[in-house]
């Protein structure tokens, strides 16, 4: 973990709680928590590889930016709804929104976590914010020619020719 410096900012020392949570029996286990100190000049200690997810501020009580590491990311875009902790699960959230407008995650790949992981939301809240931003995902940042809908007049149109090309060239290749 580290504390990026921000010009704009007075530095400042901070203590996040790290949580720590493997992948066992199809299921997010918490295995470890600790706080972390982090300083202007100083780094945390380098906990990537040390759990299937790792959750930096996972009691989500500091004003903190939430960057997962690639393992963390992979782990939640499979397993999210597995994590029991809700706080937790806010800040993966967060975390994977981040990644979509910093240009690290796919608007894709975030949609389809929350067809896949927001649907089992608890709180309708929470529901309809991740939907809101998925459909905000592909609408500004996805690929056009994935899209299925036409924005102008929000009706279905078919798939690209180009994409529909592949896809029958594929299905009547010899097998």
């Amino acid at each position: 973990m580290v504390q990026l410096p921000d010009p704009e900012v007075q530095p400042r020392h901070l203590t996040v709680r790290v949580a720590a949570f493997d992948e066992r029996e199809g299921e997010l286990v918490l295995r470890h928590r600790e706080h972390v100190s982090l300083g202007p000049r100083e780094r945390g200690r380098d906990l990537a590889g040390f759990a299937d997810l790792l959750v930096p501020n996972d009691d989500a009580v500091r004003h903190v930016k939430v960057r997962l590491d690639p393992r963390s990311r992979w782990t939640a875009l499979r397993n999210l709804s597995k994590l029991d902790d809700r706080r937790a699960r806010a800040v993966v959230w967060g975390a994977l929104w981040d990644d979509v407008l910093d240009a690290r995650l796919p608007a894709r790949s975030y949609a389809a976590a929350v067809l896949t992981h927001g649907v089992r939301e608890n709180d309708i809240g929470v529901l309809q914010l991740l939907l809101e931003r998925a459909v905000r995902a592909v609408e500004l940042y996805g690929n056009p020619e994935d899209r299925c809908w036409d924005n102008a007049s929000w009706r279905w149109r078919p798939t690209s020719p180009r994409r529909r090309a592949g896809s029958r060239s594929r299905a009547s290749a010899p097998t």
